[in-house]
Protein backbone atom coordinates (compact mmCIF):
# COMPACT_ATOMS: atom_id res chain seq x y z
CA UNK A 1 0.00 0.00 0.00
CA UNK A 2 2.92 2.55 0.83
CA UNK A 3 4.27 1.86 -2.67
CA UNK A 4 1.24 2.87 -4.25
CA UNK A 5 1.10 6.04 -1.86
CA UNK A 6 -2.42 4.89 -0.37
CA UNK A 7 -3.11 5.27 3.23
CA UNK A 8 -4.23 1.79 4.67
CA UNK A 9 -5.84 0.81 8.08
CA UNK A 10 -5.00 -2.92 8.26
CA UNK A 11 -5.89 -4.54 11.81
CA UNK A 12 -3.00 -5.87 13.72
CA UNK A 13 -4.74 -8.53 15.69
CA UNK A 14 -8.29 -9.36 17.29
CA UNK A 15 -10.37 -6.30 17.98
CA UNK A 16 -11.10 -5.68 21.34
CA UNK A 17 -8.53 -7.90 22.74
CA UNK A 18 -5.58 -6.52 24.54
CA UNK A 19 -2.32 -6.97 22.42
CA UNK A 20 0.13 -9.40 24.24
CA UNK A 21 3.17 -7.06 23.08
CA UNK A 22 4.46 -4.16 20.90
CA UNK A 23 4.84 -4.75 17.40
CA UNK A 24 8.78 -6.20 17.10
CA UNK A 25 11.08 -3.85 15.77
CA UNK A 26 12.55 -6.10 12.83
CA UNK A 27 8.82 -5.56 11.31
CA UNK A 28 9.05 -1.63 10.10
CA UNK A 29 5.53 -1.66 8.56
CA UNK A 30 3.93 -3.46 11.39
CA UNK A 31 5.06 -1.03 14.24
CA UNK A 32 4.01 2.42 11.42
CA UNK A 33 0.33 0.35 11.53
CA UNK A 34 -0.14 0.00 15.59
CA UNK A 35 1.51 3.72 15.55
CA UNK A 36 -1.62 4.92 13.24
CA UNK A 37 -3.89 3.05 14.79
CA UNK A 38 -3.28 3.94 18.50
CA UNK A 39 -3.72 7.74 17.12
CA UNK A 40 -7.62 8.89 17.61
CA UNK A 41 -7.69 9.83 13.68
CA UNK A 42 -6.60 6.09 13.22
CA UNK A 43 -8.93 4.62 15.08
CA UNK A 44 -11.63 6.71 13.76
CA UNK A 45 -10.70 6.04 10.13
CA UNK A 46 -10.20 2.02 11.29
CA UNK A 47 -14.31 1.86 12.64
CA UNK A 48 -15.41 3.15 9.66
CA UNK A 49 -14.94 -0.55 8.45
CA UNK A 50 -17.68 -2.03 10.87
CA UNK A 51 -20.78 -0.08 8.35
CA UNK A 52 -18.72 -0.67 4.39
CA UNK A 53 -16.94 -3.75 4.95
CA UNK A 54 -18.02 -6.08 7.80
CA UNK A 55 -21.72 -6.24 6.57
CA UNK A 56 -20.32 -7.22 2.79
CA UNK A 57 -17.74 -10.60 4.58
CA UNK A 58 -20.85 -11.48 6.68
CA UNK A 59 -23.34 -11.48 3.88
CA UNK A 60 -20.67 -13.40 1.93
CA UNK A 61 -20.02 -15.86 4.41
CA UNK A 62 -23.85 -16.92 4.52
CA UNK A 63 -24.09 -17.71 1.21
CA UNK A 64 -21.21 -19.55 1.13
CA UNK A 65 -22.24 -21.66 3.72
CA UNK A 66 -19.01 -20.83 5.94
CA UNK A 67 -21.71 -20.31 8.95
CA UNK A 68 -22.54 -23.58 9.32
Amino acid sequence: LEERGLEGYVALGREGKTPQHEPHQSFPATVRMHEKLQREEGQAHYRRRKGIVEPVNGWIKEILGFRR
